[in-house]
This record gives C-alpha cells, structure tokens and sequence, in this order.
C-alpha cells in the first residue's frame, strides 16, 4: 500500500526536477584518494598537499578541494586517537556539536554566507506571546526582545 496513487508519483518526479550537478574530476580524486581504510597510509596521504605544488590557493576554485581536505583532517585526529565516538554513549549532543558538526558544518555554511546559529533562543512570537498581559499573571523575570 502507498500513500500516493499514481498520478501523485508521477506529479512528484516531474515537477521541477532538476539535474544532478556534475561533480568536478579533481572533486572526485581527492575523494578517492582518501578512501583508505588503514591509518598508517592515510596519515600519509592527509598530509599531502592537496593542490598540485605550483597551483596557488584560490577560494573561488579550490573550496571544495580545501573543505574535503578539512573534514577529512578533522575525522583524523578521532581516528589517531582510536576514539571510538561513534559507539560511545556516554558522549552528549553538545559533544558532537562542538567536535564534528560545529567543524564540518560551520565552515560550509560560512562560505555560503548562511548566518548559523548554534544554541536556544526565543523566537519573537513565543517572546511576544509571554509579555501579554492577558498571559496568565505576569513575572518579574525580563521582558525578552527580538535580537535579530
């Protein structure tokens, strides 16, 4: 049983598809290249230079090449220290959110110029809904403002 019949499916899959982006040959080698699975020859291979020696630096062409190169030197230090963090329950949220996502992430989304906010915080409606004086009875904690 599905939940969609037919004519749903088809409307789904046509609707504004797009292409899937070709990926960049010197994307697809980098990725290659570090898809060992023994320690001892990616440690080796990390510390390669990751753009051919007489290629200067150039954000707008080698993102991508830099930020493979980032996540990948990021996940090594975890593996040298054969830090088993993926199995380890007694790890918190905040610990993966500091240590993986807040490094893979954040740096992504900063080229992208994607304004990340890590944290809690008070949406204006919740802040605003609070601060009516028809809310129940009013505290004496600090009316919150909309910072953003």
């Amino acid at each position: 049983m599905s939940l969609f019949n037919k004519e749903d499916w088809d409307e789904i899959f046509s609707f504004e598809v797009k292409k899937i982006p070709k990926i960049d040959k010197s994307i697809i080698n980098l990725m290659k290249k570090y898809s060992v699975t023994d320690l001892s020859k990616f440690r080796k291979i990390i510390f390669e230079p990751f753009l051919p020696t007489s290629t200067p630096y150039s954000n707008k062409e080698h993102f991508e090449l830099n930020y493979i190169h980032l996540a990948y030197s990021i996940m090594h230090t975890f593996w040298e220290d054969n830090d088993n963090f993926s199995l380890d329950s007694s790890k918190l949220e905040g610990w993966y959110q500091l240590n993986i996502w807040g490094p893979l992430i954040d740096s992504v989304f900063r080229c992208s110029n994607i304004n990340l906010i890590r944290g809690e915080g008070m949406n204006r409606a919740s802040s605003d809904r609070k601060n009516q004086t028809n809310y129940g009875r009013r505290s004496e904690r600090k009316e919150m403002e909309y910072l953003g």
